[in-house]
């Protein structure tokens, strides 16, 4: 079983480990964040450099609109269900 748990806190990982028993191991830490993928055309609707749930619920938002707003990721003018596949496709993507 591998079990990866993502975190953000400040601080020195001994800090952490003294006070919670924890090991941290940062496979990657000193691979820089211009080698991640670049997000699909469009796709990261809030700019926080991932496709996940905000992206889902802006989509949402705006689902059957007339429009050419950021949500319309295929460009037809209207926010549907080829816009949702379009971005259901990237969903969970970590880029840049």
């Amino acid at each position: 079983l591998n079990l990866e748990v993502r975190t953000h806190f400040d601080g020195e990982p001994a800090q952490y480990e003294q006070a919670y028993g924890l090991t941290f191991a940062t496979p990657g830490a000193d691979t820089p964040c211009e080698s991640l993928p670049p997000c699909p055309e469009g796709a990261d609707l809030d700019q926080d450099g991932m496709i996940g749930t905000s992206e889902v619920l802006l989509m949402l938002a705006a689902f059957g609109e007339v429009t050419t707003g950021p949500e319309d990721l295929n460009g037809d003018g209207m926010v549907n269900v080829s816009d949702v596949l379009l971005l259901l496709g990237s969903f969970g993507m970590i880029c840049g």
